[in-house]
């Protein structure tokens, strides 16, 4: 309907102009030139660098800002280090755009940062499922909070638990063992505490295990780290968000851009894995039935944890666990009982 009514308003205007030129186009023969009805709007980006280090970020930028072109948007980075700095500028008027870690995006969208939400997506088909739906136009007013607008999200890898030994891979072991905290505190605060291990906070992963940490959280699309092994459930699905002030933008470039971020998805997904097959094959740890099922059930009880303190948001993981259900029906919190608590 809306295409049909812009038609009819583009139809509606030729025909005022023609109508409206009299004697000149009379004397000299109709102009056959359309007149350019958009004009190009120019905004600024508040653009998050971390040098040699998100590649498959800046790509998916510059393939973003090629796209915003053809919507009569010029976006114009400017760059920084600091994703806090860039975020609190945004909030201050200096730039109309943003684009933030996935969970630091929360201040601006809790919802969407709850897309990161520990053990919701198990893989990416599971997130790249979750963004198909939240392309749809009915879904934009989830992404929308007062004056910000999350207009893009992309895939930044998933980040898994990095264990120093392979009898880590079961949860019933891990008491007073040492977990660092450095990524995903509130998620990681609450592991350690509902399986006995001591909460480390200030190392950085992936040389945590080096300084004698037991459990850290790594990024299977960074450098491989030598001392530990990583269990094959991902912990969560990291994001990139790209955050606007929608008064600066034409009304449908939101629509138009996640769009874009879902057509483009298997693009991104493409170069991510190409990274994470740096790690060798003896770095994984696949995990028995008995494992993932004790693993699934922590990382359940924590959403529930961090949804009950206003970290996670509810409407969020309830569509996610609708995504996991679509995908694996037989899985038990999808029966409808005491365990579909999300």
């Amino acid at each position: 309907m809306r295409r049909i009514r812009t038609l009819c308003w583009t139809l509606s205007c030729l025909s005022c102009l023609l109508a409206c030129a009299g004697p000149a186009f009379a004397a000299g023969g109709i102009n056959t030139a359309i007149p350019q009805i958009h004009a190009t709007r120019n905004v600024s980006l508040c653009n998050v660098t971390s040098p040699g280090k998100d590649d498959t970020l800046q790509q998916a930028l510059t393939d973003f800002r090629q796209a915003a072109l053809a919507w009569h948007v010029d976006i114009q980075p400017l760059h920084y280090q600091d994703s806090a700095q860039a975020a609190d500028d945004f909030r201050q008027g200096v730039c109309d755009l943003v684009n933030l870690p996935g969970a630091q995006a929360g201040e601006f969208n809790r919802f969407s940062a709850t897309l990161e939400a520990v053990g919701a997506a198990p893989d990416y088909e599971h997130l790249q499922t979750a963004l198909r739906a939240l392309a749809l136009e009915k879904a934009a007013p989830l992404l929308r909070s007062g004056e910000f607008e999350v207009v893009s999200i992309w895939p930044a890898g998933a980040e898994y638990l990095q264990v120093s030994e392979p009898t880590l891979a079961d949860p019933a072991l891990l008491a007073n063992r040492t977990l660092a905290v450095a990524t995903s505190p509130e998620a990681l605060t609450a592991l350690a505490a509902l399986t006995g291990m001591v909460a480390i906070n200030g190392a950085t992963p992936p040389t945590a295990l080096q300084h004698g940490v037991d459990v850290s959280a790594v990024t299977a699309t960074s450098d491989p780290a030598r001392s530990g092994q990583l269990l094959t459930l991902p912990l969560r699905q990291r994001t990139w968000q790209l955050i606007a002030r929608h008064s600066a933008l034409p009304a449908d470039f939101g629509q138009q851009a996640r769009r874009h971020a879902e057509q483009t998805f298997e693009h991104r997904l493409q170069s991510l894995q190409q990274q994470e097959l740096q790690w060798p094959a003896t770095t994984w740890i696949a995990l028995d039935d008995p494992q993932r099922s004790a693993w699934n059930g922590l990382y359940q009880q924590i959403r529930v944890q961090l949804r009950n303190d206003a970290v996670y948001d509810a409407s969020a993981l309830t569509l996610l666990r609708k995504v996991r259900c679509a995908l694996d029906s037989s899985a038990l919190e999808c029966g409808g009982g005491s365990l579909q608590v999300e």
